[in-house]
């Protein structure tokens, strides 16, 4: 309804543009025509008193309709008007073409960056996992987290309008509110397994384009596996650590395993396990006793057989 509104308002103001131009000055009041003369000597003289150049002619924008002549004017249908052809386009497309809808995000939010900076003390790792959060929308936006088995000691927003939430067993939820960039730190906390070939942990981790690892042991000359890894880096100038920085792309978990370097005695990788028999056999007032035992380690696998 406001834009046919609007329509007849431009087509009223051509009307009394084209129809009534040469009726203007007899049909506007003395007062009005005697406010523009003046204004005119006023453009026409300057400070002084002294001529000046006429400026540039203002374009009329209040149009005087007699009151008698109202009926005449507007209950003329078959009259004519003369606009620009690109204005007439621009009235008619508000008139027919729909208004475009606004074109939503394909998603509210996306973790651009993931940077995840650790180091082991005893058998755990404790890790400072950073997420730098990207909101395309205005309003509240939700964002899956799966750590797995990791606790999650604490969780940090500086600008709080991000908040953690936990919806399961190793699952969360980010909840961010405003478009932009938001940063939230989380602390995690991991065990580390140990075995006959080293030791190792296992982070689930959210799906990140970006995302980086940077992990101190505090023992020296380790060989040190990342998997996944795009880039890796390993630093053991230090003689009570090693430091590995890697780049692990887009993953949803990664491990870190480490045992000693070539040609260092490996104090893991002694005995696994022994398996003990006694036999015992008594008659005719004599005891035989028998004893196998078996090794079962990475260099020995035979039995030891023993008759007492």
């Amino acid at each position: 309804m406001s834009r046919v509104v609007g329509l007849a308002v431009v087509l009223v103001v051509m009307i009394g543009r084209s129809g009534l131009a040469d009726d203007r000055a007899d049909a506007q009041p003395a007062a009005v025509v005697q406010e523009e003369a003046e204004s005119g000597r006023a453009d026409a003289d300057g400070p002084d008193g002294s001529p000046v150049a006429s400026s540039e002619v203002r374009q009329e924008h209040i149009i005087y309709l007699p009151f008698e002549k109202l009926s005449e004017v507007f209950g003329r249908e078959d009259s004519s008007i003369l606009l620009p052809y690109a204005k007439y386009l621009e009235m008619w497309n508000r008139l027919t073409l729909p208004e475009p809808l606004p074109v939503e995000p394909p998603v509210e939010a996306v973790i651009a960056r993931a940077d995840y900076n650790g180091s082991v003390r005893g058998d755990l790792v404790h890790m400072k996992a950073t997420l730098a959060v990207e909101v395309l929308g205005a309003g509240w936006a939700r964002l899956p987290l799966e750590f797995g088995d990791a606790a999650v000691g604490s969780a940090v927003n500086e600008d709080g309008k991000v908040l953690l939430r936990g919806i399961g067993q190793g699952r969360y939820e980010l909840l961010v509110q405003g478009q932009g960039r938001h940063t939230i730190r989380l602390n995690l906390v991991a065990a580390v397994q140990t075995a006959a070939e080293g030791r190792s942990f296992t982070l689930p981790c959210p799906v990140v384009g970006v995302s980086n690892l940077e992990l101190k042991i505090p023992e020296p000359d380790l060989a040190v596996h990342v998997t996944p890894r795009r880039t890796f880096e390993m630093r053991s100038d230090r003689d009570d650590a090693t430091e590995v920085q890697a780049v692990l792309g887009s993953t949803d978990r990664f491990t870190v395993s480490w045992h000693p370097a070539s040609g260092v005695p490996d104090l893991a990788a002694g005995l696994a396990n022994v398996t003990s028999t006694i036999a015992v056999d008594v008659g005719d007032g004599v005891a035989r006793i028998k004893l196998l035992t078996s090794n079962r380690s990475p260099n020995d696998w035979s039995p030891y057989i023993a008759t007492l």
